[in-house]
């Protein structure tokens, strides 16, 4: 009786074990799929290597193209300088700020001292349909341009092309107090900064 009492209780304890110290496997199942990927943007500015130079002094019809090396201004003339920028935009919702800065006109073999300045220059940033999208601006005074990517959504172009052109003007002087007289235009920076 005694034999039998203690199987009963070593077998109840086995079962209480296995109940309690290991676990069913229950069905499960899964799967993986591919969520894609977020490809970033990019901002950039480039100068195009076109430089053209151009008489638009009223004697002429149209504009006269010149080499600025060669040609000798007089009082009364008007040059223009004209450069491609390309502006690159790649965000769907991209925006930035193009500011452009230049240097001041400077000038060499003045006399001293030198008179009021009678040479007077500005630039302009041209748009690709050929109109102004900025005020002519003073040589040595920054100038920003918001460039929105959003508003060209539709497009598949990620770059936009603008032409900063540069406008001198010789006026009326007496005497020759410029003859001889050298016009520096320095330096233009374009830079683009991301805007929200």
């Amino acid at each position: 009786m005694k034999f039998s009492t203690r199987g009963i209780v070593a077998g109840a304890l086995g079962l209480g074990l296995l109940a309690g110290g290991s676990t069913f496997a229950l069905w499960n199942a899964n799967t993986v799929v591919d969520a894609g990927q977020i490809e970033a943007g990019n901002l950039g500015v480039q100068a195009v290597d076109n430089v053209l130079w151009v008489d638009a002094s009223p004697e002429h019809a149209s504009p006269v193209t010149i080499d600025p090396a060669d040609f000798r201004t007089v009082p009364g003339d008007k040059l223009e300088r004209t450069q491609d920028l390309t502006v690159t935009l790649v965000g769907d919702n991209l925006k930035a700020d193009l500011l452009v800065t230049s240097s001041a006109l400077t000038f060499t073999g003045l006399p001293t001292p030198a008179p009021a300045a009678a040479i007077t220059g500005t630039y302009t940033l041209i748009g690709k349909n050929g109109a102004a999208v900025s005020t002519p601006t003073a040589l040595g005074q920054p100038t920003t341009l918001t460039v929105d990517r959003a508003a060209a959504k539709d497009s598949t172009a990620t770059s936009a092309t603008y032409t900063v052109r540069i406008n001198l003007g010789f006026a009326d002087v007496d005497g020759l107090v410029f003859a001889n007289a050298k016009a520096a235009l320095g330096d233009v920076t374009y830079k683009v900064t991301q805007v929200r």
